[in-house]
């Protein structure tokens, strides 16, 4: 079985990491050869339409040595009519087809409602119609051609569903987590923090966004004794709208007299010094906007579980669907930083973690692929 994928790759990126970790593991398993396709979407989404057609005629040529294209799908990846002319190249050569979705449409696509009969409002709502119309025709029309669609979530399903995706060419599949790591030992944080004994460190883990919640766990630490402390594991990505975010929190920080409480690392780029950085921090916090990430998986909190930290996070519907019976991960009440403050100071850190470890071994990469192949499998027959 040969399997050509376009996805982002060894690229600063989720994603990339994400399917960089499924090509690796499919080595493993005989009979099966995986590759990424020469271009990734972050350069094909900048070209102009005579450089896409070029990609386009090498994506005709080379597929028909492979038996499946699997396409990784994020909003961002496409412009235009790129998604379905990828789609449409595989299916026309008679190829399978299978799409991650990483997102959930209503993200993206938000129907807004007549809000009133005056010019004003009929014409805003015709704008608002003709411009999911469009996006629609872009990120949901490909996959009526599409063999299997796979998703991380239900809420994710029902929306694809409701778009009608039929529920049949839909297969929900786990965001797996990353190995147990076992990185070098560093005091980096420690020292960046002043710890000293009976120190409690907090940490946020990932790219720093405005939906992750890192000014409230920033605020939390206002309702903690001065003891605990916060490690912001990450920094603004380069491409990001959200740059004035970073000279915000830092204000924040200012205002609330938390510059001896608060380290923010910037931008992370080793995987290695991230996982032992975490290491170096006692609990993972993920206040993330229950709202935005209700149909957004997060490799960010699978980060934090392979480095066997304990997680507290708002009740997130994604986070509460993965949210095991062993009962991997705290949630506070509500989408609240005094909550959070709560559950930071009743938490049992020995049993969370021990719970994390039993997650981390059913959900690995490892046996999540066995669930990719048998997908795969399934379009082969």
């Amino acid at each position: 079985m040969k399997i050509l994928n376009f996805s982002s790759h060894y690229e600063d990126c989720g994603i990339a990491k994400y399917q960089e970790n499924y090509v690796n593991e499919l080595q493993s398993h005989e009979g099966i050869k995986s590759t990424f396709f020469k271009y990734s979407p972050y350069q094909t989404r900048e070209m102009n339409e005579a450089e896409f057609n070029e990609v386009i005629d090498l994506l005709r040529k080379e597929i028909t040595s492979y038996d499946i294209f699997h396409i990784q799908h994020e909003f961002g990846f496409y412009r235009g009519n790129q998604f379905e002319r990828l789609v449409n190249t595989a299916k026309n050569a008679g190829i399978k087809t299978v799409v991650t979705y990483h997102t959930s449409p209503d993200l993206i696509i938000i129907k807004k409602p007549l809000t009133g009969l005056g010019p004003r409002s009929l014409v805003n709502y015709v704008k608002s119609y003709r411009h999911n119309r469009i996006l629609t025709n872009m990120h949901i029309a490909p996959l009526l051609r599409s063999d299997i669609i796979l998703a991380h979530n239900e809420y994710t399903i029902g929306q694809l569903i409701a778009y009608g995706v039929p529920k049949e060419s839909i297969l929900l599949i786990p965001h797996p987590t990353y190995p147990i790591t076992k990185p070098k030992k560093t005091t980096f944080i420690a020292e960046s923090l002043h710890k000293k004994e009976g120190d409690v460190i907090l940490s946020t883990v990932g790219y720093i966004h405005r939906f992750k919640g890192v000014t409230n766990a920033i605020k939390a630490l206002s309702y903690l004794p001065s003891n605990y402390k916060l490690a912001v594991l990450g920094g603004v990505k380069s491409d990001s709208n959200d740059h004035k975010l970073y000279d915000q929190i830092a204000d924040l920080i200012l205002k609330r007299g938390l510059t001896d409480r608060v380290f923010i690392s910037g931008v992370v780029d080793s995987d290695d010094d991230l996982n032992s950085y975490i290491r170096e921090t006692d609990i993972s916090l993920y206040p993330y906007d229950s709202k935005y990430y209700k149909g957004v998986a997060s490799g960010g909190l699978n980060l934090a579980i392979a480095n066997e930290r304990p997680v507290i996070a708002y009740p997130v519907a994604t986070f509460k669907e993965t949210n095991t019976e062993i009962s991997q991960l705290v949630f506070t009440r509500s989408d609240s930083y005094y909550e959070l403050a709560r559950e930071i100071k009743n938490i049992d850190m020995a049993e969370q973690t021990k719970r994390i470890r039993q997650y981390a071994d059913a959900n690995s990469w490892t046996n999540i692929t066995t669930q990719l192949v048998s997908a795969y499998n399934s379009l082969l027959k």
